[in-house]
């Protein structure tokens, strides 16, 4: 969800780009689609409503935006997930997935992390290839952590992904 109102935010503004009043939108709710962002254009454009989420850099022309993005944080410890894993991976560092391609959601991305074994935190693995669809990936997330942090204005959440295969690994 992106909210732009949220508390404490780093980028909670009470006004979007074009002058709208932020509010919050679920963007993926139990694994479904439930809204784009849209700036009055993209808006009137699909004959929906404005989001409340456009940005403005000087001199530019609005432009979707987020202003706190994050997921919900599920109820699992990360150390249920190793357990729940058995064997596989925990990725710590994924580089290059600016190159998600957006029209097909198909990646190939470097990772590197730490390997899973018996439910347990082994031995550092890197120069792996994760590769895939991006859809894909959101309909093979198996738990959520409960371990949400934030890095700046976003946020993030320990995933557990089911039949995911790691090049190099």
């Amino acid at each position: 969800m992106d909210d732009g109102r949220l508390p404490q935010g780093l980028g909670s503004e009470p006004w979007d780009g074009e002058g709208l009043p932020t509010r919050r939108n679920v963007l993926i709710q139990e694994g479904v689609l439930g809204t784009y962002l849209h700036t009055l254009r993209t808006a009137a454009e699909m004959g929906v409503a404005p989001t409340g989420t456009a940005g403005r850099g000087t001199g530019s022309n609005p432009g979707v935006s987020t202003f706190n993005l994050f997921p919900e944080a599920g109820d699992t410890t990360p150390g249920e997930l190793h357990r729940m894993a058995g064997e596989g991976v925990l990725i710590t560092e994924l580089m290059g997935l600016h190159t998600v391609d957006p029209v097909s959601g198909d990646l190939s991305v470097g990772a590197s992390g730490i390997r899973i074994r018996g439910g347990q935190l082994a031995e550092s693995v890197d120069r792996m290839t994760f590769a895939g669809n991006l859809r894909d990936f959101l309909t093979r997330i198996a738990a959520v952590g409960n371990d949400l942090h934030w890095y700046g204005s976003s946020a993030g959440v320990s995933l557990l992904l089911s039949d995911m295969s790691l090049g190099g690994a």
